[in-house]
């Protein structure tokens, strides 16, 4: 009996024991594997989302200043300063570097003619260097062009490199056609970017991301090429094929797990820039990656913690049950032995008592129902179980979606303000109240209308809203005002949320452009305005002169202009600086103001010209009147530096429509009347007359011609008039003097091309050519005469001003082998006022080589006997409109004398010119002048007959 009693309940127990082991084991281990993996797979998710969004984010940054580039260069391309072709190469040069240094974007800009040679680059580099087959020139042409990376071999080797930077110099290109008002192609402007604004957008998209070492980023351009990263980019693997550059091509973005060619899987956020707001971007790939290792480290190890933790509760569990086991078996063994003995039809006279109470009869009658009823609830169960997963999954995504959204919202640089339809504001961020000055608990609850500015009228917001209203979008500049009352523009795009198809929310997003309007007010003041007098440039002075002459061809009525040139400022500059000069330009400005009233316009053309317009005279006496006025403003003393200056001016006066109605046309005749003042002596006013623009034209002819004749080797000839001793009528010496042999005028008169080639700058090159000719002629004459000939060559300003001058008079003896001292230079008195440090030194340094120094035409020119004890003259030259009157004017005989008796009290040697009678020959003679020269001695002669009359003296 005990052994029927004992082995039912072992049989239970150890079905129990199996069942444990089976079942309850591996399920709660299984469930446990779930859940982690589950985890795991939403974390993935979400560090995959998060890798996206931030390639998406650095894509954006990169579209946006790409952009900003692109809008900078088209404004750079339009500015009037750059487009005008009269505007001096050197101006546009300097704006050049003042664009440069107030956009530290670029590493060099620069522009091109319309072949492609590039005439100016900041820092000079490249210039003269040809760009045509780049395609910055070839598409830059066309219109604005955003060209994508390259290695800058040339600008590599002139710019200073980033050490950090372990890839060689690379360049994005930015350019534009460079357009003149009336439409004509004239070259392209570009801009090499440098790469410091694309390193500052990585390392602020990607802080977030740095909490781990092995976050990286690969930037690729088009052709697959790695051109920025983190970390030591030219020692990462070629990615260009892998699955997620694949995609991004496709212009898809997201988040992938790939293995690399470095054999390492990686998890990688990816996306492509494609640009924005018209700019076409460049196409580039962003790929932000983690190893997967590193990526889910934390997934991984969550996953093996929750099989640990199930794995140890089922143990526990299964422990647990083992032991109750023995308690339950023992009630069940008694129902099972009732039970057997009710099958067996044995009678039962009662149902025992366990454990002091009977349970077995409720436990049989219940536990079909029980089993019913649970099975019911496991159903309910497991349906509710999935419904709260699927509401678990739909909160997280909801989560890391608000997270993302909040991070950008918070961190935004632009100004975002979302209201309800009605337009009251129910959330800003940290930048609108940056921006607007405005804090949170102020503007709350209140509508946008606080930061209208009244520059756009209700028309404006009225279409606006109706725009809104009819598509969810508007976006465009618009003006707003902040706390403090100032109004600024901004860039505001505003989207309406809807809700079943109605609109509850507006999001607007902005951004302050105040900044940017000021640098481009600023670029506009500098191309329009003189940056030293404040007075509007030639540019500006046209536009007002073709409007006044619009009016006038309306109304009638007369237009002058007149044209004011400052004389004596270059000997201001020499003497006090330019600072001095400056000071003087300036004031002159004031007091020209001062004698104009406020419809007069006034603008500085450069250097020391003014230009004033006026349509207020009713007869041109009024204008010259006025005229008047100005040359006795301009004669007043100028204080500066404690000292007083004085100039003169002189002025040019033409009318509309007496003498044009063309603008140029007009501003052309008023300069040719200054100049033909200036001829006249200077201080005066001259009204224009139909035979100035004939000289004019003439004198452009013959400018022309005479640049044409400096590349010819037979057009400009040396001839030699002798210089013969008073006493003994030897030649001990020759002035070479320079003949003009043009094609088609014939012998062209010293007297109208030298002047022109000292105005025009071509005196310096010119005299060079005929001291070197002088000099070799001078060592063949010098072995038949003796060695003490002696060649005099007269010299310019503008070649002792030079200050290689000097060095140039240096090579020209040496290379002809002629003895210093026998080299005579004959300066007018003209050149030495002003006391040029440059012409002193020059003339310093000659006497220390033993030339002579003579001092030419004496008596014409300024005559201070100052300049003859100041500087170191060997030589004083008579001008011959002296000599003329010798015998027949009293005063010029006692005139001579003495002249010739101061220069020897002085110590200086004495010539006189124009010698053409035997009585002045005599005079000269018998005075105890030294030595001649005039027609009566011998005309000026080529080189070869002067050498015959040498011989055959």
């Amino acid at each position: 009996m005990l052994s029927a009693t004992l082995n039912p309940r072992r049989s239970i127990r150890a079905h129990l024991a199996i069942l444990i082991a089976a079942f309850l084991l591996p399920a709660v281990i299984g469930i446990s594997y779930f859940v982690g993996s589950r985890s795991v797979s939403q974390m993935q998710a979400d560090k995959g989302m998060l890798l996206s969004e931030a390639a998406i984010q650095l894509a954006a940054h990169m579209d946006t200043g790409l952009y900003e580039r692109w809008r900078e260069i088209q404004v750079f391309a339009g500015m009037a300063e750059i487009v005008d072709p009269k505007a001096p190469l050197a101006r546009k040069k300097q704006l050049l570097e003042t664009l440069k240094n107030s956009y530290p974007n670029y590493a060099w800009i620069g522009f091109t003619d319309t072949e492609g040679n590039i005439l100016a680059g900041t820092g000079g580099m490249l210039e003269g260097k040809s760009v045509a087959q780049r395609s910055w020139f070839q598409e830059g042409k066309k219109g604005p062009f955003l060209g994508d990376v390259h290695d800058a071999f040339l600008l590599a080797k002139l710019i200073p490199r980033d050490p950090k930077d372990p890839l060689p110099l690379r360049l994005l290109d930015v350019s534009a056609p460079l357009i003149s008002a009336d439409g004509v192609f004239l070259g392209v402007l570009c801009g090499h970017l440098s790469w410091d604004w694309s390193r500052e957008i990585k390392a602020q998209s990607l802080a977030p991301l740095q909490q781990r070492n092995l976050t990286g980023v690969h930037i690729l351009n088009h052709e697959g090429k790695t051109v920025l990263g983190t970390g030591d980019v030219a020692s990462w693997p070629d990615v260009s094929n892998v699955p997620s550059v694949a995609s991004a091509k496709q212009g898809m973005h997201g988040w992938t797990i790939e293995n690399w060619p470095d054999g390492k899987s990686y998890l990688t956020g990816y996306a492509r820039a494609k640009g924005t707001m018209g700019s076409p971007g460049l196409g580039w790939i962003i790929l932000i990656h983690q190893p997967v290792d590193e990526a889910f480290a934390d997934a991984v190890l969550f996953r093996n913690q929750v099989m640990i933790v199930g794995f140890l509760v089922a143990v526990g569990a299964a422990a647990w049950l083992w032991l109750a086991l023995g308690r339950t078996i023992r009630p069940l063994t008694r129902i099972a032995e009732i039970a057997d003995r009710i099958q067996k039809g044995e009678a039962v006279a009662q149902i025992p008592i366990i454990d002091g109470r009977s349970e077995a009869h409720i436990l049989s009658v219940s536990l079909n129902r029980l089993v019913s009823t649970l099975a019911d609830r496991n159903a309910d169960l497991a349906a509710a179980n999935t419904a709260l997963e699927d509401d678990i999954r739909r909160r997280e995504a909801l989560e890391q979606e608000l997270r993302l959204a909040a991070t950008y919202y918070e961190a935004s640089a632009e100004g975002i303000v979302v209201t309800v339809a009605d337009g009251t504001i129910a959330s800003v961020n940290d930048a609108f109240c940056r921006i607007t000055g405005y804090q949170r608990h102020e503007v709350l609850g209140k509508t946008t209308s606080l930061l209208k500015s009244g520059v756009q009228d209700d028309e404006f917001y009225a279409d606006m809203w109706q725009l809104l209203r009819d598509t969810g979008h508007w976006e465009g500049e618009i003006w707003n005002r902040r706390k403090d009352g100032r109004t600024f523009p901004e860039y505001l795009t505003i989207n309406a949320v809807r809700r079943d198809g109605e609109i509850t929310h507006y999001v607007a997003q902005f951004s302050d452009l105040s900044d940017r309007k000021a640098a481009e007010e600023k670029i506009v003041q500098l191309s329009t305005h003189d940056t030293l007098t404040g007075l509007p440039k030639r540019i500006v002075a046209m536009e007002r002169l073709s409007g006044l002459i619009s009016e006038a061809r309306r109304d009638g009525r007369l237009v002058a202009l007149i044209y004011v040139n400052l004389d004596g400022l270059n000997r201001v500059n020499d003497a006090l600086g330019h600072h001095g000069g400056d000071r003087v330009l300036v004031e002159t400005a004031q007091r020209l103001r001062q004698l104009l009233q406020p419809a007069d316009a006034l603008a500085r053309l450069g250097g020391d010209e003014f230009l004033i317009i006026s349509s207020r005279f009713m007869v041109m006496a009024e204008a010259e009147a006025l005229a008047r006025q100005i040359l006795d403003a301009c004669s007043q003393a100028f204080f500066v530096d404690e000292k007083d200056t004085y100039l003169t001016a002189r002025i040019g006066i033409a009318f509309y429509p007496r003498d044009g109605e063309d603008p140029l046309e007009l501003i052309r005749n008023s300069h040719a009347a200054s100049v033909r003042a200036k001829e006249q002596g200077g201080n005066i006013y001259r009204i224009f007359t139909r035979d100035m623009d004939d000289e004019a034209v003439a004198r452009h002819a013959l400018d022309a011609e005479l640049r044409q004749a400096m590349n010819s080797d037979d057009q400009f000839k040396v001839f030699y008039q002798p210089l013969v001793n008073a006493q003994s009528g030897r030649i001990i010496g020759a002035e070479a003097l320079v003949r003009w042999f043009n094609p088609t005028r014939g012998l062209v008169p010293p007297d109208r091309f030298i002047p022109l080639a000292e105005s025009n700058g071509l005196i310096v090159p010119m005299g060079r050519k005929i001291l070197a000719t002088a000099c070799a002629d001078g060592a063949r004459f010098r072995k038949h005469i003796g060695s003490n000939f002696f060649m005099a060559v007269n010299v310019a300003a503008a070649q002792c001003a030079d200050p290689g001058f000097l060095e140039t008079v240096s090579k020209c003896l040496s290379d002809a082998k002629l003895p210093p001292h026998c080299l005579e230079v004959e300066i007018t008195e003209r050149t030495v006022v002003g006391n040029n440090p440059t012409i002193t030194a020059f003339m310093t340094a000659l006497r220390e080589a033993e030339s002579k120094l003579s001092i030419d035409d004496f008596g014409t020119g300024y005559s201070a006997l100052s300049y003859l004890r100041q500087y170191p003259f060997t030589t004083l030259k008579i001008d011959r409109s002296f000599v003329m009157g010798i015998g027949d004017v009293e005063q010029d005989d006692a005139l001579v004398l003495a002249i010739i008796h101061m220069a020897h009290a002085l110590g200086l040697e004495v010539i006189a010119e124009g010698v053409e009678t035997t009585e002045q020959q005599e005079f000269l003679r018998d005075a105890g002048c030294e030595t001649l020269q005039g027609y009566l001695l011998g005309k000026p002669m080529p080189a070869d007959e002067f050498m015959a009359l040498v011989q055959k003296a």
